[in-house]
């Protein structure tokens, strides 16, 4: 089912696309509505995947560095001022949650329970128009995260919560459709960074290495 997630993305996005093409071609036969985005300033919300990739996915035996992490899902709230012609400063708030793997620590008689972290990060964003209607835009950001270990327990009985705070590097990718000069459907595909350090009780610590992917949908508008 994993491997579904991208492939059903890419559908809705070129179903977007396609839509937004029919647009063009219309105006050969008929007048077409130009739609023009009303205001510097925009807000929008998603919700959808959250993937995790590399280690942080991983529940080989052999992998030192393995996460357990299975695929969960992700919240963002998108906030955007435009600076410039197809120039804007994008800042998202973003909170994902992941389940763990069957087999994580099934034979020590432990389980764990889950990851989960939130955070925010800012940064630049570049629009490119691709039809009257529909947009794309390259982002990259940074900021920082707020990362929830998943947590040993035995018998229903939480051994040790832990928390870190990390750098985060999030660059992106966005689908933006004006179905009016104020509002828009967002679809939305971020990668996300991170490499927090828990530090355990008895003075163990753990270097944890985080990539996901942040697939998401959702509504917007500008003002």
């Amino acid at each position: 089912m994993k491997k579904l997630y991208p492939l059903l993305t890419g559908l809705l996005l070129v179903s977007m696309i396609a839509t937004a093409q029919t647009d063009v071609t219309t105006t050969k036969t008929k007048t077409t509505h130009t739609v023009t985005p009303t205001g510097n300033f925009s807000l929008a919300a998603t919700y959808g995947w959250a993937i995790p990739e590399g280690n942080f996915g991983s529940h080989d035996i052999l992998d030192v560095a393995k996460g357990y992490a299975t695929t969960g899902y992700n919240f963002t709230l998108h906030g955007g001022i435009v600076v410039a012609k197809n120039l804007s400063i994008e800042a998202d708030y973003f909170f994902s949650r992941f389940g763990i793997h069957e087999n994580a620590l099934s034979n020590s008689g432990y389980f764990l329970d889950y990851w989960k972290y939130s955070g925010f990060t800012i940064g630049p964003s570049l629009g490119i128009p691709l039809s009257k209607r529909l947009s794309a835009h390259v982002k990259i950001a940074a900021g920082t995260a707020r990362v929830r270990s998943a947590v040993p327990n035995k018998d229903g009985i939480l051994l040790d919560e832990v928390r870190a705070s990390t750098f985060a590097f999030k660059p992106g990718f966005d689908l933006k459709y004006h179905i009016s000069n104020r509002i828009f459907i967002l679809g939305n595909l971020d990668y996300i960074y991170m490499s927090p350090k828990f530090k355990y009780s008895g003075g163990n610590d753990l270097d944890q290495n985080i990539a996901a992917l942040h697939v998401g949908f959702g509504l917007g508008f500008t003002f």
